[in-house]
């Protein structure tokens, strides 16, 4: 007689799952995220960046603090807001993932109240980035 481990083994060998076979890339969502990676890489380039865009009432500490310990520059402009009126100061710079994080924990220092929006930049080139020709 085969021992009970055995036959519940030798009995489950021949079945198929109701959902078929596992696939490789079932087995290896790791692998698949490389894929992805290396395939995003190929199609969008190295060269990608994020842009912030700042809205606040003071834009001095935040703009001071990008261009001296980030060493990115800034473009500053005045907005009006369409609800409130009010006239605050947009600052707009374009900055590595790192660096994005860095100015996001300076701007919760600096004024919790400001809004930011980040958008991913395909490709940045120019001063402080890649050359353009």
């Amino acid at each position: 007689m085969i021992p009970p481990a055995r036959s519940q083994a030798n009995a489950d060998a021949g079945k198929v799952s109701k959902s078929g076979p596992k696939t490789s890339t079932q087995s290896h969502p790791i692998a698949i995220y490389i894929i992805e990676r290396v395939s995003s890489r190929i199609l969008e380039g190295t060269k990608k960046a994020t842009q912030m865009c700042i809205i606040l009432d003071d834009e001095i500490a935040i703009s001071e603090y990008i261009i001296n310990e980030i060493s990115r520059g800034v473009t500053v402009i005045q907005v009006k807001g369409g609800y409130s009126g009010q006239t605050k100061k947009m600052i707009i710079c374009v900055v590595s993932s790192r660096e994005m994080i860095k100015i996001r924990q300076k701007l919760a220092q600096i004024d919790k109240n400001a809004i930011c929006f980040i958008g991913d930049i395909r490709e940045a080139f120019g001063e402080g980035f890649t050359n353009i020709g």
